[in-house]
Formats: structure tokens, C-alpha cells, sequence
């Protein structure tokens, strides 16, 4: 409940601090008062009520932590409730945030600032749908203060969750986190402990480039992303968005210069790639530097490899093909439509071929998630995978004695029919209440 005046303390001088500090301890005493006025009243009417002056005694000792313990909470959620007041480096009170006039929100609760795309009662259905590990820091230790959700689309925070594709970047020095929608998220002053702030930083480095201040127009570049009304985000592809965003930022940036390591990092424009594949005609580089799959910290940088398969055509060799299909292992991806409409402009014998290659592995992996990006390809060209048929056949003839992987059944209904695959909004949320 002290965070307003302990922020307001970080940029106060002396004398401002020492009474920053008397309000403090004043509401301090304060709330302690009245605990104490209201834990003698109550327990000296307990005691008249049993006539006994022992439980007068033990009820007012009972109920003065009680009751501070309650008022505390009470002023708490007051001072939540009523909104964060921000301050910039002269300590007063900040609306905006520079000439783009980005809006700014603290925090505090369980899904800060995103909160308001759902109800409460999905927040809590999104949640416990999830599970979150630890996040491995760099030096192979796992985060106290950051966990991870298992599909990689959430991010806990010291208790606070956000949606992964919709924050890009983070500032130490000023504590904030910024949204893709142009909204900076001021952080509780607890993160700017150094174990705290430093593991924040880590976890967005290990994900490769991020922003340390809001890009300019990040609000206009979301409208025109998102491409719907603002309510509609909570079923929107996150995904997508986001990367029709990174790729409309890196546009205005006016970037030069060698590509290097970039590739692998960050949205690159049309231009860049272009720049790339001149390199690799020139023999300045090759195809498969920029086709291995590993060499990607983020979904959103894997496009750029597959839109430099796109542009370079018919130069790309059959090696290259299993970068392409290493993309459909994950329908819940950005890059995975990208890469089956690459694919579906491929040599027709060559993709099947990786069809029939990749559908033996996935179903002897028992790998539901790749052999439905591997299905819905082969529904797109118009193909029957003849080792899925021949199982389906042998399932219909109750023939699944000569292969123990064929008890992993295959339901091309499931994998294809439902809403979530075929729409590919994993990060949407589609959740209804059941009335």
C-alpha cells in the first residue's frame, strides 16, 4: 500500500523523502489505532457479554493484529483500486508518456493491463488450464521470481501474468514493461530488486531482440495489425498480430547496415531479405546457414527463413524442404500457415515424398501435434498420405497386431475439424461459459 509514495520517494530530494517517510509511518500509526479503539471495544463487549475480564483480555489481544492485518487490506485494495499515478524524472505527475502519447498502467494484479480483454471467471479458466515451470537463466539455475507456461505463450511475473506475444520489450532503468499496443506497464517496485530486474532481463534477452523504450507508433501499428475493433483482441490470432506488428515496426526503422545475427532475432522488412538473398547468389552465404532451425530464438524471427525460401524459389534445394516441415511440427505457431503456403507451391513429388517420411515418424513418435500439421497439409494439396491410410485400413480390419504403434489412433476429425486447429488462434481466448 506504500508503492504511490515509495515511488514518489525515488524521485524526491531529502526533504521530500523525510516527509514521504512521517506519512508513512503516520498511516502507519494510524492503522494501528484503530485496530487498537476497535479490538478494545469489541473485546470489552465480549467480556461484559461472559462477565469474565480474562476473555476481555485474550479477545483484545487476539483481535489487534486482526484487525490491523484487515485494515491494511482494505487500504491495499483501495489504493489498487483508485489506479497508479505515475511520475517522471522530476516527480510529477505523468499522463503521458513523450510526443506519441502512449497510456500507462501499473502492474498490479493477476493479468495486469490485459485483464480487461476477459471476465473474471475465464481468467481463472485460462490460468488453471496451464501449466508454468520455472525459467532456466543462463547460467542454467532456474528463476525464482519468472515461470514460464509449457506451451510458451504466458509469462509469470512475481505473481502477475502476461500474454508472451503481446508484450515486445523491457526497461530496466525505468521498471517498465511495454505492451504492443502502445501501453507501458509501470512494474511494482519490488521488481527493480536487482535479482528480480536482472531475471527479467535475461528472460527477454533469451527470447532475442527486444525494445528498451516503446517504438514509436506502436499504437497506430497495432490498430492496423489487429485489423478488427479493440474488443476483439481476447479471439484474435496473438500470434499473427504480432508479427504483422514486428514486421511494420522494422519497416519504419530504416534499418542498414550488414545483417549479422539479426536474422535470427527479429522481424526483418522486405528489404532485408532481399539483401540476403543477393548475398547468397553472389555466394557471399549459403541457404542452409539460414535454414537451421535451432539457430531461432523466437517464432516470429523462423519467418524470416521461410519468407527467404519463398523469395528465392526454385533455387532452394530438397534439403531445405525439411526446414519447412520442421515448421509444421507446431500448429499453435505463427510460422506454421506460412510455411504450408510455401509448401503448397513446392514439387508436388518432393513435398509428398516428406509427407510419407515425416506421417511414419510423427505417428511412431506418437507426435498428435506434428502429425496434424502434417494432415492438414496434405488436405490442403489434396493428398492422401498412404502410410495414415493403410493404418486406418488396418484399425477398420481390427489388424493391429504386427505394430504396437498402431494403437496410437489416428482421428483426422479431432486433429481437423475442431475450431482449434482450423482456425490456428491458440492464444485466442474461446473459452464460453456454461450457463
Amino acid at each position: 500500500m506504500f508503492d504511490k509514495l515509495l515511488k514518489q520517494a525515488e524521485h524526491a530530494n531529502n526533504e521530500e523523502r523525510l516527509k514521504i517517510g512521517v506519512q508513512i509511518i503516520t498511516r502507519i500509526f494510524g492503522i494501528e489505532a484503530f485496530a487498537g479503539i476497535a479490538s478494545y471495544i469489541l473485546g470489552l463487549f465480549l467480556g461484559k457479554i461472559t462477565n469474565s475480564v480474562e476473555v476481555e483480555i485474550i479477545s483484545i489481544c487476539f483481535l489487534i493484529p486482526m484487525f490491523t492485518l484487515w485494515f491494511f487490506l482494505i487500504a491495499d485494495k483501495k489504493e489498487k483500486e483508485s489506479g497508479e499515478v505515475c511520475y517522471d524524472d522530476k516527480g510529477n505527475d505523468e499522463k503521458v508518456n513523450d510526443e506519441n502519447d502512449y497510456s500507462v498502467v501499473s502492474g498490479y494484479g493477476t493479468m495486469p493491463h490485459f485483464s480487461s480483454m476477459y471476465r473474471e471467471y475465464q481468467i481463472k479458466h485460462i490460468l488453471s488450464k496451464h501449466s508454468f515451470h520455472p525459467f532456466i537463466r543462463p547460467n542454467g539455475k532456474k528463476s525464482g521470481i519468472i515461470r514460464v507456461s509449457e506451451d510458451d505463450k504466458w509469462v509469470c511475473i512475481f505473481g502477475a501474468y502476461y500474454p508472451i506475444d503481446l508484450i515486445c520489450g523491457y526497461n530496466k532503468t525505468k521498471n517498465e514493461i511495454y505492451a504492443i499496443d502502445g501501453t507501458i506497464i509501470k512494474l511494482p517496485i519490488r521488481c527493480k530488486l536487482r535479482s528480480a530486474s536482472t531475471g527479467i532481463e535475461e528472460f527477454f534477452e533469451d527470447r532475442g531482440f527486444y525494445y528498451k523504450s516503446m517504438p514509436g507508433k506502436a499504437e497506430v501499428r497495432f490498430e492496423a495489425a489487429l485489423d478488427r475493433p479493440r474488443k476483439d483482441l481476447s479471439r484474435a490470432d496473438w500470434g499473427m498480430v504480432r508479427y504483422q506488428w514486428e514486421k511494420a515496426i522494422a519497416g519504419s526503422s530504416n534499418k542498414d547496415g550488414k545483417i549479422g545475427d539479426d536474422f535470427f532475432e527479429r522481424v526483418l522488412t522486405d528489404a532485408e531479405i532481399a539483401r540476403v538473398v543477393r548475398a547468397i547468389g553472389k555466394g557471399e552465404g549459403s541457404l542452409s546457414y539460414y535454414t537451421d532451425f535451432e539457430k531461432y530464438q523466437n517464432e516470429f524471427s523462423v519467418c524470416n527463413g521461410i519468407r527467404l525460401i519463398s523469395v528465392i524459389g526454385k533455387q532452394a534445394k530438397y534439403d531445405e524442404m525439411d526446414f519447412l516441415f520442421r515448421c509444421l511440427e507446431d500448429v499453435d505457431e505463427t510460422y506454421f500457415l506460412m510455411a504450408v503456403e510455401v509448401l503448397k507451391k513446392s514439387p508436388r513429388t518432393k513435398v509428398q515424398e516428406k509427407l510419407e517420411e515425416k506421417a511414419r515418424i510423427a505417428y511412431e513418435e506418437y507426435d498428435v501435434q506434428e502429425l496434424g500439421g502434417l494432415l492438414y497439409l496434405a488436405k490442403v494439396i489434396g493428398y492422401d498420405i498412404q502410410y495414415v491410410k493403410k493404418i486406418k485400413e488396418a484399425q477398420e480390419k481390427g489388424d493391429l497386431s504386427s505394430n504396437a504403434a498402431l494403437e496410437f489412433e489416428v482421428d483426422e476429425k479431432e486433429l481437423l475439424g475442431s475450431d482449434y486447429v482450423q482456425r490456428f488462434s491458440p492464444y485466442a481466448y474461446q473459452y464460453k461459459k456454461v450457463e
